[in-house]
């Protein structure tokens, strides 16, 4: 195994290189496919996003929310049916429907949840008021999961693609 060190020079440059090109915009490089956010990434610049319906959001960044809110409910509903429910008298897990953990949560992440779909939206080329899909019996939800799943378009009329940042090669 070879370490970069005085006796060589070529590995120090190498690694130099490697490492002042990608943390030189403090960003993570964009793979071949677009850009690739981290699961934490993700739910940092959708907060940091919180109200804004302009500009576009990746595809990573858009699941990376999805599976945050999944996972955020999930856990706050078993908390709900194991610590609120038997505190208010109900039995553990009986369905009773008392769930303040996860209703709480719920509100928190409404408006951030609907400003990243209007940014995935405009990410493929749509206008936001296409997420009013999703008010469509039974097939609402299945258009919207199509356009959610398209890739990156070009650059469009909402701002550059989120996939156009330097590529380390």
């Amino acid at each position: 195994m070879t370490t970069p060190s005085k006796t060589n020079p070529a590995a120090q440059v190498a690694s130099s290189v490697s490492i002042g090109q990608a943390g030189a915009a403090g960003k993570r490089p964009a793979d071949a496919r677009g850009h690739a956010m981290s699961f934490t990434e993700a739910i940092r610049s959708v907060f940091a996003n919180y109200a804004t319906f302009r500009g576009r959001a990746p595809r990573s960044e858009f699941w990376w929310f999805a599976l945050f809110t999944l996972l955020g409910n999930f856990v706050l509903g078993i908390f709900d049916a194991i610590l609120v429910g038997p505190a208010m008298g109900l039995a553990p897990f009986s369905g009773e429907g008392y769930q303040p953990l996860g209703s709480i949560f719920s509100l928190a992440i409404f408006i951030p949840s609907l400003a990243v779909s209007v940014r995935r939206l405009h990410d493929t080329g749509r206008s936001g008021w296409w997420f009013l899909v999703n008010l469509v019996p039974l097939i609402g939800w299945l258009v919207f999961l199509y356009f959610a799943v398209q890739p990156s378009d070009a650059a469009n009329r909402h701002g550059p693609s989120p996939s156009t940042g330097a590529v380390v090669r």
